[in-house]
């Protein structure tokens, strides 16, 4: 049945949305929205972005625990909540769960330039720029409620923040905010490099951590070449890198 309507899977989003904000699905997990992945060619659903937990620390074993194991019951409830209230689901099986709990957000480095939400909504050039990315945020609300517009302005205190990329805007992310103030011969990339908390739900995007990556590895290797300390490297030779290796930075030709 799903694989004679494309749209199934998003109605039964709309559907599933609907009935929570008026109370009437009964399940725990504070999840107001169900999103699928792909519906696969062979009839796989490629995932379904539901469990989430919040008021939890990452980097304490105690909390871990409790998230894994609120967020494996949070999967067994939307499973039997899918086969028993939508007929095109009532045989779905579950073929996988991760391996472990994620965490959106957790510890960020305080580096030589903290990376803000103005600079990103400003789109601000920085001359140390070491990656593009479109403008997109994607931040769960910090006190688990999803309400509200989902726009950038609250900051997050006013429910949750989606704005996904509707145009031709960008951002900047400049190389200091790899660079932590406090630990020498250390570059950081991924989700903790130095940004505000509503600058981070648009840096943690997989393909920026990578490129973020990218640009840490490339700079460590100048550091280690020119025995220098990370923050004495020559940026400008980091950004002909990059651009070499196809990165595209604004006004870096290689």
């Amino acid at each position: 049945m799903l694989m004679e309507n494309g749209d199934l899977l998003s109605e039964i989003g709309q559907v599933f949305k609907r009935d929570y904000r008026a109370g009437k699905t009964g399940l725990p997990c504070k999840r107001q929205d169900l999103p699928f992945g792909r519906l696969t060619p062979g009839g796989q659903i490629s995932y379904v972005n539901y469990s989430c937990e919040y008021f939890l620390d990452p980097t304490d074993i105690a909390d871990l625990t409790k998230g894994e194991i609120a967020c494996r019951k949070y999967d067994l409830d939307i499973w039997q909540y899918l086969k028993t209230h939508f007929e095109a689901l009532k045989d779905i099986e579950i073929a996988s769960i991760a391996p472990e709990i994620g965490f959106r957000d957790s510890r960020r480095i305080e580096g030589l330039y903290k990376l803000t939400i103005e600079d990103m909504e400003s789109q601000r050039h920085f001359d140390d720029v070491i990656a593009v990315f479109p403008r997109f945020y994607d931040m769960l609300a910090p006190d688990a409620y999803m309400d509200g517009d989902g726009k950038v302005e609250g900051k997050g205190y006013n429910g949750h923040i989606f704005e996904p990329v509707v145009d031709e805007r960008t951002f900047e992310i400049p190389y200091r905010s790899l660079i932590p103030v406090h630990v020498k011969n250390l570059l950081v990339s991924g989700r903790c490099i130095s940004a505000d908390h509503v600058a981070e739900s648009g840096t943690r995007a997989i393909s920026l951590c990578t490129m973020t990556g990218q640009a840490a590895g490339v700079a460590a290797a100048l550091a280690v070449e020119g025995k220098v300390a990370p923050d004495k490297i020559a940026v400008q030779r980091l950004q002909n890198i990059l651009v070499s290796q196809n990165i595209k930075l604004p006004g870096i030709t290689g």
